[in-house]
């Protein structure tokens, strides 16, 4: 009788499934070789006002003469699911991340994006305003990098909000 608690447990850890759990957890321990390959570049979808959405697209371009492939975790072709920019006022303060945390399985092959030499993906637009706090001013976001996704930083994007 002692050991069916522990016989539980351990059928319950053994178990794995594909559903998002939103979590303050950590991504899911897999490692990604950072691409050198890859250009990242955010793209504003409009113009911006306080207090309405602030929108952006990430462009994913291979510049090789292979096919690429990056992970669509931590990236915006997946939303804002997690802390992606660092986001700075011109006098150099963050702001800091208040949206969701997800934490997933280990990515499958339906969660990668393959391009072909030279061929470039744009996401979505996206409101990067459930996550980060923007008033009005002028910002330096950029896309982080790393962590799942294998992707490179991209270069800072300057935006203003009225």
């Amino acid at each position: 009788m002692r050991s069916t608690p522990l016989m539980l447990a351990m059928v319950m850890l053994s178990c794995s499934s594909k559903t998002t759990i939103v979590d303050a957890g950590q991504a899911p321990a897999v490692p990604v070789k950072v691409s050198e390959t890859l250009d990242v570049t955010l793209l504003p979808a409009g113009s911006f006002t306080a207090g309405s959405p602030v929108e952006l697209r990430m462009r994913v371009k291979n510049s090789t003469g292979k096919p690429q492939k990056f992970c669509t975790y931590h990236t915006l072709f997946e939303g804002l699911r997690n802390d992606l920019f660092e986001v700075k006022r011109v006098d150099g303060s963050a702001l800091e991340y208040r949206g969701m945390m997800a934490k997933r399985a280990p990515p499958d092959a339906d969660d990668f994006i393959t391009l072909a030499p030279g061929e470039a993906r744009v996401s979505d637009a996206v409101d990067v305003s459930e996550g980060y706090a923007f008033t009005p001013g002028t910002f330096s976001v950029v896309f982080t990098g790393g962590s799942i996704s294998g992707l490179p930083a991209s270069k800072p994007l300057s935006l203003t909000v009225k």
